[in-house]
């Protein structure tokens, strides 16, 4: 009987060090994957900032040039109108998403139809909004995107007239006076 015991416990032994080896194994191997993950996502990242901070640049600028030619007089807007222009037919187009070109869009329809100041001052606001809407999805920023969200289910007279201003030009070709 001692010797029944003995090889008993002799295979329990042998299966349980069996496990420990294979557990070791298998965490070892998910370590290593875990690691190549991150070390892909670092390369990724790396390989996205350029066009990342370039969107970020022209985006600033083209809010910039928005918000000052909707609340400047026409003779300080010449510079912003410029550049304004510059960007909707040129650089901005390499990195705007949807969002962002028909805000652009209707911010150079609001130009060339002379909308009022206030008009104007809300297709401004509502280009910051979609070009925070596409960094925030660019960047894996959620919490921006969320909080702009939250705005519009709070303020339905602004999302009443961001549809109605947006409407119209969604399927619009481009116009440059």
């Amino acid at each position: 009987m001692a010797g029944s015991n003995e090889r008993t416990l002799e295979s329990w032994l042998k299966i349980i060090g069996i496990a420990i080896a294979l557990g070791s194994f298998i965490f070892g191997g998910l370590e290593y994957l875990d690691a190549r993950k991150m070390e892909i996502e670092t390369r990724r990242i790396e390989a996205a900032k350029p066009f990342l901070d370039l969107q970020l640049k022209l985006y600033k600028d083209a809010t910039q040039a928005a918000a000052r030619i909707s609340t400047s007089s026409d003779k300080e807007s010449g510079k912003e109108l410029k550049r304004f222009w510059e960007l909707y037919w040129g650089e901005l187009a390499l990195i705007e998403n949807l969002g962002v070109d028909i805000a652009m869009r209707a911010f150079g329809k609001g130009l060339n139809d002379r909308l009022s100041t206030s008009d104007m001052e809300q297709l401004s606001l509502n280009l910051a909004h979609a070009c925070r809407e596409s960094l925030a999805f660019s960047w894996g920023v959620d919490l921006w995107e969320s909080h702009y969200s939250n705005l519009i289910d709070t303020n339905q007279d602004t999302l009443s007239s961001k549809e109605k201003i947006n409407q119209g030009h969604k399927n619009e070709k481009r116009n440059n006076p």
